[in-house]
């Protein structure tokens, strides 16, 4: 009952005072692992408690011809295109901590273990682009749900007798080591952002203190080209690369600061 009558207003509601708030604290510099973590916390217990905000789930309804709950289709279509378009102005707030998606990948990645760092960069992109066209054909052509599969519906809803559920819980494994794999490779959403965060005016920059010692995309955890950042689309926002800089060089920044 919680979830019918209010998850629609709570998660574009928790969106929006998301991104004003993450933007003003990332321009500040005050977003500590702390503020990262609980921030990722809340969002994931949202997944869980109202299955929102799911955007990357509404957008295969989108495909599928219905909006959310039975909504107006168009409502639904103008929350994902101006997240979208977010994107552009402050870079993937929504992708790094306000998606429960992403959130459990995250936390997950911040257990210590082995983490598997290396350019599977365009391996990862290439296989996100052909997910993402078997969705558009399936939901298109054969009424098919297929992000389904990967179990989303079924772990947030705690449907332990789907073998779905078992799914995403093998993902969430993984995450332990591979840095955000359903985020990189399946998510819909997620390739949509990646092209429209290529151009965004705030993103992770570095100022004059930088000696250019890459050792900030050495912690990258997406080995993202932070000394180039037409190439960042990427980046999660994680800030894994400030916290390790020694100069205090790494910043998020617009275009003419």
């Amino acid at each position: 009952m919680f979830e019918e009558h209010i998850s629609m207003v709570i998660g574009p509601l928790y969106v929006i005072i998301g991104t004003v708030a993450l933007f003003l604290m990332l321009r500040a510099g005050n977003m500590r692992r702390p503020a990262r973590i609980t921030v990722l916390i809340v969002s994931a217990i949202l997944g869980f408690l109202a299955f929102t905000p799911m955007f990357p789930v509404q957008f295969q309804q989108l495909l599928l011809g219905r909006g959310p709950e039975d909504r107006p289709i168009i409502a639904a279509a103008a929350i994902i295109l101006l997240l979208v378009l977010s994107t552009i102005a402050v870079g993937r707030i929504f992708c790094g901590y306000l998606c429960p998606i992403g959130a459990v990948q995250e936390l997950m990645y911040f257990i210590p273990s082995k983490k598997l760092i290396g350019r599977y960069g365009r391996i990862f992109s290439i296989a996100r682009s052909i997910v993402f066209v078997a969705l558009i054909m399936s939901a298109v052509f054969g009424g098919i749900a297929l992000l389904e599969w990967a179990g989303v519906t079924a772990f947030f809803h705690l449907r332990t007798r789907s073998p779905f559920f078992y799914i995403f819980a093998a993902i969430l494994i993984v995450s332990l080591f591979l840095y955000r794999p359903f985020c990189r490779i399946a998510c819909p959403l997620g390739l949509l952002m990646s092209w429209s965060s290529r151009l965004n005016f705030f993103k992770i920059r570095t100022g004059s203190a930088c000696t250019n010692c890459t050792f900030c995309e050495k912690q990258c955890p997406t080995q993202t080209a932070i000394l180039a950042p037409d190439r960042s689309g990427e980046c999660y926002l994680c800030l894994r690369c400030a916290d390790k800089c020694n100069q205090d060089a790494v910043v998020y920044r617009g275009r003419k600061d």
